[in-house]
């Protein structure tokens, strides 16, 4: 193991175990806009309008992913044609849903369904080492693989197929009718592809020891903000064990409910004083830990002196 992989390893460590120290974030979508989407979805069923419906489940299993709602994406996927979406969404069903009746419900749909649900094979004489097949509409791309029947939704599509030293094949195809499979010959023809050309555009990657360094540089830099969190932790703390200390005037708490309230003010003061202890050990070990990386890189950075008649000072010199 080198040396850099350990400070690495190391790095990851702290860096995670210091990210544990910040608040709980809201990133994630509240539930009950997921529950609000739902119950739309479901008076839109109730309405007949399957589309708008499937609109509404969709956009509630992206805040909040339930086999209940995925379970409605699914029949409504059914009604409006968008077969093997639906077909997709009983297999997973089938496959994990820990309810036991629409797990079984969901296996019953989806025998049913398959055979109904067209198919597209892009067919490819003698497929190339690195061929890339993307079929793409409905506002998605889908890898493809050669030759190989593959469950779709009705609807229009462009196959758009490259590989090196081949010219990029467009072509359009039309899926329309159920428990059919629709065939797109793709003929590949010798010439400057669009891999070719992102290939020359892609520069030469940065040397091992170049990636170490700017990880040390990282490391250096994650310490400074567990510094800087620290201190501000720090102020926090020192500011509410003032508040504390006066509220029952340093002579002793008239009431109990002055004293729940110093009570409560330390205990708040002792957890940011921790939490501002712990960053600043944290951001000693990153930035020791980022010199570390740093100095141990291969093909490091040289140091010399240099002088001159009305200077001194040191030359930096290396690959960043």
């Amino acid at each position: 193991m080198t040396a850099g992989s350990s400070a690495r390893r190391v790095a990851v460590g702290l860096v995670l175990a210091l990210s544990a120290l910040a608040p709980a974030s809201h990133a994630q979508p509240p539930a009950s806009a997921a529950d609000e989407a739902f119950k739309n979805g479901r008076e839109l069923v109730k309405a007949g309008k399957w589309a708008e419906a499937c609109d509404e489940f969709e956009k509630s299993q992206a805040l909040d992913p339930q086999h209940g709602t995925l379970f409605n994406i699914a029949q409504c996927s059914e009604k409006v044609g968008n077969l093997a979406t639906a077909a997709a969404a009983y297999r997973e069903l089938a496959a994990h849903d820990a309810n036991a009746a629409r797990k079984a419900a969901s296996a019953d749909a989806l025998k049913a369904l398959a055979p109904r649900v067209p198919k597209l094979v892009v067919s490819v004489a003698t497929p190339p080492p690195g061929l890339t097949i993307s079929v793409e509409g409905k506002g998605k791309a889908t890898a493809y693989k050669p030759n190989t029947p593959t469950e779709i939704d009705l609807g229009e599509y462009t196959v758009i197929a490259n590989a090196r030293g081949y010219t990029e094949q467009i072509a359009k195809v039309k899926i329309a009718g159920e428990r059919k499979t629709t065939v797109v010959d793709v003929v590949l023809r010798a010439g400057a592809s669009n891999a070719d050309i992102v290939r020359k555009d892609v520069p030469e990657p940065p040397s091992r020891g170049a990636k170490q360094r700017r990880l040390g540089l990282i490391l250096v830099g994650v310490g400074g903000a567990a510094a800087i969190n620290g201190i501000v932790f720090g102020l926090v703390a020192e500011s509410q064990w003032t508040e504390a200390r006066g509220v029952c005037d340093g002579t002793g708490c008239g009431t109990q409910s002055q004293l729940d309230r110093a009570n409560r003010l330390g205990d708040r003061a002792h957890t940011k004083a921790t939490v501002s202890t712990v960053s600043l050990i944290s951001a000693g070990v990153l930035a020791a830990a980022g010199a570390v990386v740093w100095y141990t890189a291969p093909g490091g950075v040289t140091i010399a002196p240099s002088a001159t008649e009305s200077s001194a000072g040191v030359t930096l010199s290396g690959e960043f």
